[in-house]
């Protein structure tokens, strides 16, 4: 079973490994030669990662309130009370300067963690920094979703790749059996 990642594909989650490195990894910075260089680098990614997504959905709100507004003046109902939208809040900025490529970074110094001489599976799974087992994929049951559309009376299929390379496409021509479609 191949491992999947430690670093999570979405914000959300990634802000959550974040905190969780914040808050636990202080108690093995001396077992596992990390510097307090190292703590402050990530506390300061921390910071800046959670300020953005915060910012981010503030800013999402106010422009979900002014199409809302736009969409009332232009259709109406006539009668409609108006509520002007409030500017969005940000939370305080920072005080450390930002840093990019904050996965970058939490991406070595995890590797570095796990290459350590000290680093037990107890630590972690405190750290939550073990990745959980993929089953991966059984390329026999695997189906598309497909999706059609007409370009110029032509259909057009869309489809997720499911981390696949290529998709077979059967038809049946009304033989009752399903073939591979021929390529032209």
């Amino acid at each position: 079973m191949p491992n999947t990642t430690v670093i999570p594909h979405d914000d959300a989650s990634k802000l959550l490994l974040l905190q969780q490195l914040n808050a636990q990894l202080p108690n093995y910075a001396v077992a596992l030669e990390l510097s307090a260089d190292d703590l402050a680098q990530l506390k300061v990614g921390l910071d800046w990662f959670e300020y953005s997504l915060k910012a981010q959905d503030a800013t999402q709100n106010y422009s979900h309130a002014l199409v809302a507004l736009k969409q009332i003046l232009r259709d109406g109902p006539k009668n409609t009370a108006i509520n002007l939208p409030s500017a969005p809040v940000f939370p305080p900025l920072p005080t450390s300067e930002p840093y990019a490529d904050i996965f970058g970074f939490l991406g070595a110094l995890i590797s570095r963690i796990k290459k350590h001489k000290n680093y037990t599976d107890a630590i972690g799974k405190a750290l939550k920094i073990i990745a959980t087992q993929s089953q991966g994929i059984d390329s026999t049951t695997l189906q598309p979703v497909l999706t059609v559309d007409f370009q110029g009376g032509h259909p057009v299929l869309h489809w997720k790749n499911n981390s696949m390379d290529a998709l077979e496409l059967e038809a049946d021509h009304g033989t009752g059996a399903f073939a591979c479609s021929p390529s032209s």
